[in-house]
């Protein structure tokens, strides 16, 4: 890998991106050689923030794998597997890795990948001292006009407190798609998420999260659809008092399924195909449905207000729910 450059791909997951020191070795190695430097789709934690280095997750969607791993000649797998699309869609190649790629395994799931890393990274020169990090979005300057996962997602990392233990339960699905750069540039933190396509597990992995760390402030992003798999998740923050901060981001429809749905279909989807992915009928109302399970909750329909309702829930113990309407839409 000596200068591997753009043909090449260390493909690191595990242990490797829960550990701030091998972030960092991984990205020495990266610019060292100038390979690219990716952690698998589906990462149960990985580390995030504070100035460490974050390999982007290989994309979901197989086209979009595609032009992720074009030109790539070699792959380097560290506590992953090679990628591969997580539906057989009709037509579509299941594998991303491209064709002519020699695939090889530095480390399985059974063996040390951080040690592996930090040895093959100590083979190259020490990297300059990188700059002391300061978070972009903690100048006061809060989002505002409409509500939009990019806003929302700003206002979040703007409020984190620095200094804490930060977690963050994150399922929000297709609405969470392009805020990965926004959590990045807040303190350091921890990530946790779906695995596969374990749909609802958002709220239940805060509740967990929350219990094995009382003195860290969680936050759960979910999403109208996949939070009504395991709603009754808040009942437990209630009733254990648990430090969570939960986010319902609400489009009124199951994103997910229906954009599966039409990559599966070979002609246009009919009426009622195309009422079942609607949830408007009758809509959700997330602010009464925590309420009735004992956790306190507000209603956001654009930027300010869910700056406002944010900075609030921060500043608190115990659970709270923002319902975040998506760009002001009247839901209710």
């Amino acid at each position: 890998m000596q200068s591997a450059g753009e043909t090449a791909c260390l493909l690191i997951g595990g242990a490797c991106v829960v550990d701030d020191e091998i972030l960092r070795a991984a990205d020495r190695i990266r610019e060292a050689t100038g390979c690219r430097l990716a952690m698998p789709t589906f990462t149960g934690r990985f580390r995030r923030g504070g100035g460490l280095p974050t390999p982007p997750k290989v994309p979901y969607f197989p086209e979009d794998a595609e032009k992720f791993f074009a030109g790539v000649q070699q792959m380097i797998l560290v506590e992953s597997q090679a990628p591969c699309a997580f539906f057989a869609y009709p037509g579509v190649e299941s594998s991303f890795v491209p064709e002519g790629c020699v695939v090889t395994t530095l480390a399985d799931f059974v063996e040390d990948g951080p040690d592996a890393v930090g040895r093959l990274a100590a083979s190259f020169p020490e990297p300059p001292a990188a700059e002391a990090h300061a978070p972009r979005f903690l100048d006061g300057e809060a989002p505002t006009g409409a509500l939009t996962p990019m806003a929302a997602a700003k206002s979040l990392v703007s409020l984190l407190p620095p200094g804490k233990q930060i977690i963050l339960a994150d399922e929000s699905n297709t609405s969470g798609l392009g805020s990965m750069p926004h959590w990045a540039e807040g303190p350091a933190h921890d990530s946790i998420n779906q695995t596969g396509g374990s749909i609802g597990i958002g709220i239940p992995l805060a509740v967990g999260a929350a219990v094995a760390c009382p003195d860290a402030k969680v936050l759960c992003t979910s999403s109208d659809g996949s939070s009504m798999y395991c709603i009754q998740a808040l009942w437990t923050m209630a009733r254990e008092n648990l430090n969570v901060l939960t986010v319902i981001i609400d489009n009124g429809a199951y994103a997910i399924l229906q954009g599966e749905m039409t990559r599966m279909a070979d002609a246009p989807m009919g009426k009622a195909a195309t009422e079942m992915f609607d949830l408007r009928r009758p809509a959700l109302n997330f602010v009464e449905i925590a309420e009735g399970m004992g956790v306190p909750a507000s209603m956001a329909k654009t930027a300010e207000e869910f700056h406002e309702q944010a900075a609030q829930a921060m500043a608190m113990d115990g659970p709270f729910l923002i319902h975040m309407c998506v760009d002001g839409s009247e839901f209710l």
